[in-house]
């Protein structure tokens, strides 16, 4: 039976690598304070300290006002969302940075400014099994289940044997299946 509530299908997206270039945002802040280039390509694993060129505390960075909401919005994205909102009701599910005292704060706003999403449509938490849903779009291959989709990165190209969308249009032909619409 598929998630719902209010009789509208539960459809969740996640925020970093999906609809948000977290990655290209720790590439240009880096770039910025330390004179440290990376690209977006070079990040192939989901532990940044593999990046050539990377250390432990440029993570600090992630942590200051206006570090969430600078980042660009992910190509397709929008769209994206529009769609999957014809489908049934859309949430957000995004991780928390630890230690972060605006990031959660930040990133409300930024959901809210980019993608309209209601505060109440928005769900930060780690463990993204706790929250029922339909489908679930994310890059972390650790949070894919059921049905859920992996968007292609660089970082999760090391798993096998789950369904990815490299694209938005993709992502969307995808959960129109699934929900049998």
């Amino acid at each position: 039976m598929m998630s719902t509530h209010l009789g509208k299908l539960i459809i969740a997206v996640d925020c970093d690598g999906v609809l948000s270039d977290f990655v290209g945002r720790c590439a240009e802040v880096v770039a910025a304070r330390h004179g440290v280039h990376f690209t977006v390509d070079q990040v192939t694993q989901w532990d940044f300290v593999t990046t050539p060129g990377w250390k432990k505390d440029f993570f600090q960075h992630c942590k200051e006002p206006g570090f969430v909401y600078g980042m660009q919005v992910l190509p397709g994205a929008v769209w994206g969302v529009d769609k999957l909102r014809e489908f049934g009701r859309v949430i957000c599910i995004t991780s928390p940075f630890g230690g972060a005292p605006v990031w959660a704060s930040e990133r409300e706003a930024w959901l809210r400014d980019h993608f309209r999403f209601d505060r109440k449509d928005i769900v930060q938490c780690d463990d993204k099994s706790l929250i029922t849903r339909a489908v679930l779009l994310d890059d972390n291959p650790e949070n894919i289940q059921g049905d859920d989709l992996l968007i292609d990165r660089p970082w999760n190209q090391h798993a096998a044997g789950l369904v990815r969308a490299c694209a938005w249009d993709t992502a969307v032909a995808y959960v129109r299946v699934v929900l049998n619409q």
